[in-house]
C-alpha cells in the first residue's frame, strides 16, 4: 500500500534485512497469527488461547448461537438483556457490548437502528441514547471517534455501545468489554477476523480478576453454525474423554 503505516513497515522491513546490520535473528510476536484462515507455517512457539483461558490470563469465551431469524428488535432485546447483565454482573465498572458489521454501510444502519431502540426501551430522547453509542469506521466522518475510542473504558464516559467493521483500531488497550456480537457474516467469517475481534475483548479488569471474568460472543442468526466452528477453532475446543 501506500498509506501512512504501509510505507513505515516497508522502511521498517528494509533496516531489519540491512546487510549494514546483519541481524543474525529476527523473531516477530503476535496474537493473530492467521492469514485469513491459515495458521502461519513458521511459528517457532505458541502459546494458544485456549491455554491463556486455562491459566486464567484472559477472560473466559461464552459462545452463544440462536438459528433464529428473529425480527430486529427481538434481536435488539436479547443483546439488550444481555447488556443489562453485564452491567448488574460487573458493577464496579462500566461494562461494554461491540457490534461488528461487514461494511462501513452496514455500520451507519445499525448505529441508527440501535440509538433508535436504546432511546425507546430507555425511554430516552434520540440524543441522549447517541451519547451511548460510538461508531468506528474508517470514514473521513467517523475518524475523530478513534480519539473517543481510548476513554471509553473512564466510567465518566457515557459511551456503552461500540459499532466497528470488522476490525478496531490496533492497539485498543481496553479491558471492559463483556459482549461481542457478529452482526453479519462476513463481519466474523475467517479465523484471523475473529481472532483479531476476540483480542478486543479478552483482556482482564483489575477489579475482576477473581472469578474469571466472561465475554460472550453472541450470534443469533442462520449461518452461526459456520461461524461457531472457526471460533471453536480459534479457542482450541475439543470433546475430551478420560478414563480411570
Amino acid at each position: 500500500g501506500r498509506d501512512k503505516t504501509s510505507q513505515s513497515l516497508k522502511k521498517w522491513k528494509e533496516f531489519l534485512i540491512s546487510k549494514n546490520y546483519n541481524f543474525k535473528y529476527i523473531l516477530g510476536f503476535t496474537g493473530t497469527a492467521y492469514i485469513k484462515d491459515d495458521y502461519f507455517n513458521d511459528v517457532i512457539y505458541r502459546y494458544s488461547l485456549r491455554q491463556a483461558v486455562n491459566d486464567k490470563i484472559v477472560k473466559m469465551v461464552e459462545y452463544i448461537s440462536k438459528n433464529d431469524d428473529a425480527e430486529l428488535e427481538i434481536k435488539f432485546q436479547e443483546i439488550y438483556d444481555n447488556h443489562i447483565q453485564n452491567r448488574n454482573t460487573y458493577r464496579r465498572l462500566k461494562p461494554l457490548t461491540i457490534l461488528i458489521t461487514k461494511d462501513i454501510t452496514a455500520a451507519k444502519g445499525l448505529t441508527t437502528d440501535l440509538i433508535e431502540f436504546i432511546s425507546k426501551i430507555e425511554n430516552t430522547t434520540f440524543e441522549e441514547a447517541e451519547n451511548k453509542v460510538l461508531i468506528v469506521t474508517s470514514a473521513n466522518e467517523h475518524k475523530a471517534n478513534n480519539k473517543i475510542l481510548k476513554e471509553v473504558d473512564n466510567k465518566n464516559n457515557p459511551i456503552e455501545w461500540v459499532i466497528s467493521v470488522s476490525m478496531l483500531t490496533e492497539g485498543w488497550d481496553v479491558k471492559n468489554v463483556f459482549q461481542i456480537v457478529p452482526w453479519e457474516d462476513r463481519a466474523f467469517n475467517s479465523k484471523l477476523l475473529i481472532a483479531q475481534v476476540l483480542g478486543r475483548g479478552l483482556r482482564i479488569p483489575f477489579e475482576y480478576q477473581s472469578p474469571q471474568p466472561k465475554v460472550r460472543v453472541f450470534n443469533h442468526d442462520a449461518w452461526s453454525r459456520n461461524i461457531r466452528g472457526l471460533v471453536e477453532e480459534i479457542l482450541e475446543i475439543e470433546l475430551k474423554l478420560t478414563s480411570s
